[in-house]
């Protein structure tokens, strides 16, 4: 009994002295959760891949609807005669325990060949949402798929965590500049005062109100309050404001 006392104070005293090494571990498992959790909140997990593909747009609009087009497919005419496309599906991941969903959207060229987009998002696992690689492998599958169909093709962009703001090009190059600045529908009583046309109302909170010439001048602070809005942005007031006169300038208006 004695002997067996003793050896237990033996390992108390070994454990005490090294109880570092036991904290350490905790210490960064933690860490690593909760920065996987904060990652999972304000990152999407989106990746995307551009290409070029020298095709017919038909039939690679037909030959992709049938093997990634479960859930939506459509054909759209432009005014100029070239042909879009969108193809939605969805495939089941093993490693999410979850359906992981694909967007491809095909825009014919003038020369034979047709730019295609690929978007994987969602299907995150677990209340930090991570995709283990998922996104990358369903948007890779696609590739892969006109690998072996022999299709010829370049990959012209490939982006993971994908957001509007990576896109490799201007997303509203076909609208005037002149139009991008049309504000979202403002309350009757702020409409009365002849506000600026760059207002609009803020998507996040019907409170708060977004300067879109801050916006387009990357100025980082660009919501205000309704009283700030009245105050500054109504009436003859905004045209004296530099950052309307600046968007003017900008935008050759």
């Amino acid at each position: 009994m004695i002997i067996h006392v003793c050896k237990m104070n033996a390992l108390k005293l070994r454990i005490s002295e090294h109880r570092e090494y036991f904290y350490l571990p905790s210490f960064y498992l933690g860490y690593v959760v909760f920065s996987s959790f904060v990652w999972g909140l304000f990152i999407m997990t989106v990746h995307y891949i551009r290409l070029l593909v020298k095709s017919a747009f038909l039939t690679l609009y037909y030959f992709l609807g049938q093997k990634f087009g479960q859930c939506y497919r459509r054909c759209f005419k432009l005014e100029d005669g070239r042909l879009c496309g969108i193809i939605v599906g969805e495939k089941y991941s093993f490693d999410v325990n979850s359906d992981v969903a694909v967007t491809i959207t095909l825009e014919e060229k003038d020369d034979d060949g047709v730019i295609m987009e690929i978007f994987s998002y969602a299907g995150g696992a677990g209340f930090a949402r991570i995709s283990w690689g998922v996104h990358k492998t369903f948007a890779l599958n696609v590739v892969y798929t006109l690998r072996d169909y022999e299709f010829d093709y370049e990959i012209l962009n490939e982006i993971d965590y994908f957001s509007p703001s990576k896109m490799p090009y201007d997303a509203d190059g076909p609208i005037p500049i002149s139009e991008r600045r049309i504000p979202s529908i403002l309350p009757e009583r702020v409409v009365k005062l002849n506000p600026c046309p760059f207002l609009s109302l803020s998507l996040e909170s019907p409170y708060k109100y977004v300067c879109n010439a801050k916006k387009l001048l990357k100025i980082s602070k660009y919501t205000m309050s309704e009283k700030k809005v009245i105050k500054h942005c109504t009436g003859e007031q905004y045209r004296q404001c530099e950052y309307y006169a600046e968007s003017l300038r900008t935008q050759n208006l």
